[in-house]
């Protein structure tokens, strides 16, 4: 007895579980991390900012109304240390999205059992947006790990009366959650409305600190950008430029079954009509029910919003919403299986291929990435700023054209604003080119750059009309010479590296 019982002691089964999905999450996300690169768009400029971050924390100075400015904080602490623009983030990133599966199977053990919440997390494990979003410098992968934290917090409160810290801690780790992604603030009115059975007081509490930092947030933008409401006054924007100027069928439904769409296509028909019953089911059984406010709050939020035409779908925030489906497609599994007496017999079978299928879509969804990738980011990009990053010197200038990657191009290149001066054309020069070589020398002399990083055929190279066949150009007493040369892949374009010096 004596062996059994010390073998019980240093072995658990459902730690040992625990860690398994933790290590499989890790290895996946792990060779995402190193197979793909960041997405133009806010991945680059949450970059930029982190960058600018580190040459002035000033936090004034650097809020711009986006709920994401805490994770730019949190890379810019983190390029602080390591001072690579491109690893560290996704680094940082991915470690949160493979840590996403403690809380969550955390908290869906507490709801559904160690059975429904070990299936949901190794689910996750292997859901392809989850994976991507986890190697792509944004906050949501960091957003559902705080956010399911709080959960967990939450729900081990209501599960043991009278453990009220770890309510506090809830209302903490939410205040986290809710400066990473705005949309979680539409959750507040349904702690509330959990906690209001549990008393009055307790209810109020929670609900005075968990807005604490929302607060905060809006007291910034009433400083910064004058208007409390900013933070949802840009997507709003956004939202309507894209439909005025790029026709609301690129990127705009109005649908009201737009997000179920989206939950379709991210999850399966399997999971979303699996997840539907199961919330039926929760609500009926009165089993786990919370988590389906939640989703059903966010759902209506998303749907109202697109409806109106201010909110664009985007496939990021179904991740919010599958999260919260997922459980309830094996929930309903789990309460079939168990009608039908057949649960473990299924559940080992399941434990196969489920997984086997869900990855096989991953790979899939992973090589249509890849060709975006391909074209979003050329392999000239790469090399272009490989080269920039080995020449230019710390606090040298350097101007570069900004209609063509040049976002990626100096995140590839390491050159910030807190390693070298950065000059994009001035808005003057969009207006017209340039008429004499006088005016090209006279905008040289005065930014004294190092370097000028063109494109051909670009907007800049159509202002400065550089002879793009010559490989020295002078200007007066200015001196251009390429040092450097790349072609474009699939664009039928290359860029050009000139060396500038000056007499006297």
């Amino acid at each position: 007895m004596a062996p059994s019982m010390v073998s019980r002691r240093w072995f658990d089964w459902e730690r040992a579980g625990l860690f398994f999905l933790f290590v499989l999450a890790a290895a996946i996300r792990g060779f995402f991390l190193f197979k793909y690169d960041n997405m133009p768009g806010i991945a680059e400029t949450n970059i930029q900012w982190a960058l600018r971050i580190l040459s002035n924390p000033d936090l004034l100075r650097n809020f711009d109304g986006n709920t994401s400015m805490l994770y730019r904080y949190a890379i810019a602490l983190v390029m602080y240390f390591w001072r690579d623009p491109i690893w560290a983030p996704k680094v940082l990133t991915s470690l949160f999205g493979a840590l996403l599966v403690l809380p969550y199977y955390g908290t869906l053990k507490i709801l559904f059992g160690r059975g429904v919440a070990f299936f949901s997390s190794l689910t996750l494990v292997f859901y392809t947006m989850h994976v991507l979003q986890s190697n792509v410098t944004c906050s949501h992968a960091v957003f559902y790990f705080f956010l399911f934290s709080a959960f967990y917090y939450f729900f081990s409160f209501g599960s043991a009366q009278g453990q009220k810290a770890a309510l506090w801690v809830s209302a903490l780790l939410f205040n986290v959650a809710a400066l990473l992604r705005f949309e979680s603030w539409i959750f507040i009115p349904v702690f509330f409305f959990l906690l209001w059975p549990k008393g009055k007081k307790t209810a109020f509490l929670f609900l005075g600190l968990s807005m604490v930092f929302p607060c905060l947030h809006l007291i910034l933008n009433k400083m910064v950008q004058h208007e409390f409401l900013w933070t949802f006054v840009i997507p709003v924007r956004v939202c309507r430029w894209v439909i005025e100027y790029g026709g609301a069928g690129i990127a705009n439904d109005q649908r009201l079954w737009a997000w179920a769409v989206v939950l379709w296509r991210q999850c399966g028909l399997g999971l979303v009509a699996g997840g539907g019953a199961g919330m039926a089911f929760a609500f009926l059984f009165r089993r786990g029910f919370e988590l389906a406010l939640f989703f059903l709050a966010l759902f209506l939020e998303l749907t109202f919003n697109t409806s109106l035409g201010r909110l664009l779908i985007d496939e990021r925030y179904g991740i919010s919403l599958a999260l919260l489906l997922i459980p309830y497609a094996w929930f309903f599994v789990d309460r079939v299986l168990a009608f039908a007496g057949e649960r473990r017999s299924l559940f080992f079978v399941l434990f196969f291929i489920f997984p086997a299928m869900t990855f096989w879509r991953t790979i899939q969804d992973s090589a249509s990435l890849a060709a975006v990738q391909a074209f979003l980011i050329p392999p000239g990009v790469r090399e272009t700023g490989l080269w920039l990053k080995k020449n230019v010197l710390p606090k040298e200038t350097i101007i570069i054209g900004d209609d063509l990657f040049p976002v990626n191009l100096l995140l590839r290149s390491g050159i910030s604003e807190a390693r070298c001066m950065i000059e994009f054309p001035p808005i003057p020069m969009r207006e017209a080119a340039f008429n004499s070589k006088g005016e090209i020398e006279s905008y040289l002399s005065a930014h004294r750059p190092r370097y000028v990083v063109l494109a051909s055929n670009s907007y800049l190279q159509k202002v400065l009309e550089f002879d793009l066949e010559q490989r020295q150009l002078v200007f007066g007493n200015t001196f251009l010479e390429v040092v450097f040369e790349q072609e474009l892949t699939g664009f039928n374009m290359r860029y050009l590296i000139y060396r500038v010096s000056y007499e006297g």
